[in-house]
């Protein structure tokens, strides 16, 4: 293919159309290919892959009716290396025809309106308070912190070797009356306590 007809199919594209096929190559590229050894050590990448990984999550993820409206809301529980992340790869996708926003609460501020909240792992010491202020609603909770699936997080990454990886708590989903897709917890560790 000559450089003219490449450049000819791009601009038939249009600057709107080429930055959206780039960010969703982009995002497929970090879902399905591992993180190489390399790149394991770059944080910029690894929280990349995270933010993919958890604004993807919603579109497997069942909420009782009413609970899921659009535009989705993802907020951060404090600080996190991941919010600038999560907003960068919430521009390029669409969840029920809405872009998602994210945002990032303040330490002792209550997720009001949130369908999403992603727990980053200095919140450690308050987990057990935050997921008590959202006992039976309809939240996904995400963390990145070994052992939250299993002190009641819905969904944990994890970073093994050069993998993001991601345990699913069936019993915390199922108390906040949310389920998981069989394709989701078919590529999860299964946690259930």
């Amino acid at each position: 293919m000559s450089p003219r007809s490449s450049s000819v199919r791009s601009a038939r594209l249009g600057p709107l159309a080429r930055g959206w096929t780039r960010a969703l190559l982009a995002l497929v590229l970090a879902l399905l290919w591992p993180l190489r050894p390399s790149l394991a050590l770059d944080p910029e990448r690894v929280a990349l892959v995270k933010a993919g990984f958890i604004v993807k999550f919603p579109e497997f993820v069942e909420w009782p009716k009413g609970a899921d409206q659009a535009p989705l809301q993802i907020c951060v529980a404090g600080p996190s290396e991941l919010t600038a992340a999560l907003r960068s790869v919430a521009l390029h996708l669409r969840y029920r025809d809405a872009q998602p926003s994210v945002r990032q609460l303040g330490n002792s501020e209550a997720p009001t309106g949130c369908q999403l909240l992603f727990i980053p792992g200095q919140r450690s010491g308050d987990l057990a308070g935050i997921l008590a202020g959202l006992a039976g609603r309809p939240v996904l909770t995400v963390g990145d912190t070994p052992g939250f699936a299993e002190r009641g997080v819905h969904i944990n990454l994890l970073t093994q070797g050069d993998r993001v990886r991601f345990e699913v708590n069936s019993a915390a989903l199922e108390a906040s009356s949310l389920s998981a897709s069989f394709r989701l917890l078919e590529m999860a560790r299964s946690i259930n306590r």
